[in-house]
C-alpha cells in the first residue's frame, strides 16, 4: 500500500487545522482559579456600583426630607411672621445666635467702657418683653437675652466696685 503524495497533503491540510484549533483551545481555557479570580473582581465591581447607587439614593432621600421640613416649616414662619412682623420676628429668632458670639466678648473682656458699649448696643434690640403676649418659641430666646444682660450687668457692677474700692 503506497501512500501517495497527494493523500498526505490531503490529511495534512485537514489534521493541520484540527491540531491547531485544539492547541488553540488548550491554551486559552482558563483554570479555575483564573475564573475565580475573574469572578471575584468582577463581584467587586457590581459591589461598589450597588454601594454607589445606594449612597445616591440616601442623597436624595435626605434632600427629600430636607424639602418636607422646609415645606412644612414654611407656613409655620409665615403664619409667625404674619402674627408679629418682620422686625419682631428678626429680633428674637435672631437671639439665637447673637448670644453666645456676645457672651463670649463680655467673657473676655475686663475693660469697663466696652462692657457698657456693648450693653447699650444689647438694649437697642427691641424685644417684646412688653407685648401683651409671647409665642412659645420666643420665649427660650428671650431667657438666654435676659441671663446675658444679667451677667454682663455683673461684670459691670464688679468692674466698678473693684475700680472704687
Amino acid at each position: 500500500m503506497t501512500i501517495d503524495f497527494q493523500t498526505i497533503k490531503d490529511i495534512v491540510l485537514i489534521v493541520v487545522p484540527i491540531l491547531t484549533a485544539y492547541l488553540t483551545y488548550r491554551s486559552n481555557k482558563k483554570s479555575k482559579k483564573e475564573l475565580n479570580d475573574e469572578l471575584e473582581v468582577r463581584l467587586r465591581e457590581q459591589d461598589n456600583e450597588t454601594a454607589n447607587e445606594i449612597k445616591k439614593m440616601q442623597k436624595q432621600m435626605e434632600v427629600r426630607n430636607m424639602e418636607s421640613s422646609w415645606d412644612s416649616s414654611t407656613p409655620t414662619t409665615q403664619k409667625y411672621l404674619e402674627e408679629v412682623g418682620h422686625k419682631r420676628c428678626g429680633n428674637v429668632m435672631n437671639l439665637q445666635s447673637l448670644i453666645p458670639p456676645v457672651r463670649w466678648e463680655v467673657e473676655q473682656s475686663s475693660d469697663l467702657g466696652e462692657l457698657k458699649m456693648i450693653r447699650e448696643m444689647l438694649l437697642k434690640i427691641e424685644l417684646p418683653f412688653d407685648e401683651e403676649h409671647l409665642l412659645p418659641h420666643e420665649i427660650p430666646q428671650l431667657i438666654q437675652f435676659k441671663k446675658l444682660l444679667s451677667f454682663l450687668e455683673q461684670k459691670i457692677s464688679a468692674i466698678e466696685n473693684q475700680e472704687n474700692g
